[in-house]
C-alpha cells in the first residue's frame, strides 16, 4: 500500500517539474522572440486594403464627334454592385475638364444585376425624357455606359441597359435596346491637350 503512495506521488512530482520546465522553455522562446508567426491575412476590402481606385470614364469630346476617356479617383467599395452603381454616378454627374455630359444630370440607376459576362444596369424614366436626342448624342449615351463599365469591369464582356426594370426599343429612336451591348473602343479617340484642362467652374 505504502509503494502504491509512493510512486503516485512521484508521478505528481515528475508532472508538475514537467510543467515548470515547459513553462520556462515556453517563456524563454517568447521573449527571445523564436516564434515563427504567420502573417495576418487581411479580407479583401477592409483594413489595409487600398481606401480609394482610379477608375476611367468617358465623356463626349466637346464636338461631340467621339468618346474621349477622364480619369478619376473614387471610394473603393465592398462590392461589385456598389462599385458599378457609383461608376455610374460619377458618369451622370459629369466631366471635370472640357468633354461633355453623355447622361442627363436627373438620371437615377435604380438597380445593378449581373449574370454570368453580362451587367444589367436599370435606370429611371429620366435616361428617356432628358436625352438629348440625336442619333450622335444616343450613340455617345450608350458606348459612354458601356465602354465605361466593361473597361473597368475586365470580368464581363457585355452590357444590359434596362429602363424601370423593362427592356426598351431604344433610347431616342436610333439604336435597337432589346440586347446586350459589347464594349466599341473605336468610338474613344486620345483626348487633345485642351480637351484635359479643367471646367471653368473647378477652378473657382
Amino acid at each position: 500500500m505504502a509503494r502504491k503512495k509512493n510512486k503516485t506521488f512521484l508521478i505528481m512530482v515528475t508532472m508538475v517539474i514537467s510543467a515548470i520546465i515547459i513553462s520556462f522553455i515556453y517563456l524563454y522562446i517568447r521573449d527571445k522572440g523564436l516564434f515563427v508567426t504567420r502573417k495576418k491575412i487581411v479580407p479583401y476590402f477592409f483594413e489595409g486594403e487600398k481606401k480609394y481606385i482610379e477608375i476611367k470614364l468617358y465623356f463626349s469630346s466637346p464636338d461631340a464627334s467621339c468618346l474621349m476617356m477622364e480619369k478619376r479617383e473614387v471610394k473603393k467599395c465592398k462590392n461589385t454592385n456598389e462599385q458599378i452603381k457609383l461608376i455610374i454616378e460619377e458618369l451622370i454627374k459629369g466631366p471635370q475638364t472640357k468633354l461633355e455630359p453623355t447622361l442627363p444630370s436627373e438620371c437615377k440607376t435604380k438597380e445593378i444585376f449581373l449574370h454570368k459576362e453580362t451587367i444589367f444596369v436599370n435606370f429611371d424614366q429620366s435616361i428617356i425624357t432628358k436625352h438629348c436626342k440625336g442619333s450622335s448624342g444616343e450613340i455617345l449615351t450608350t458606348y459612354s455606359i458601356v465602354n465605361t463599365l466593361l473597361d473597368n469591369l475586365n470580368k464581363y464582356k457585355k452590357v444590359q441597359i434596362l429602363v424601370e426594370g423593362r427592356e426598351v426599343e431604344t433610347l431616342a429612336g436610333h439604336i435597337f435596346f432589346k440586347k446586350p451591348f459589347y464594349k466599341n473602343m473605336k468610338l474613344v479617340k486620345k483626348v487633345t491637350n485642351d480637351a484635359l484642362l479643367p471646367k471653368e467652374d473647378n477652378l473657382e
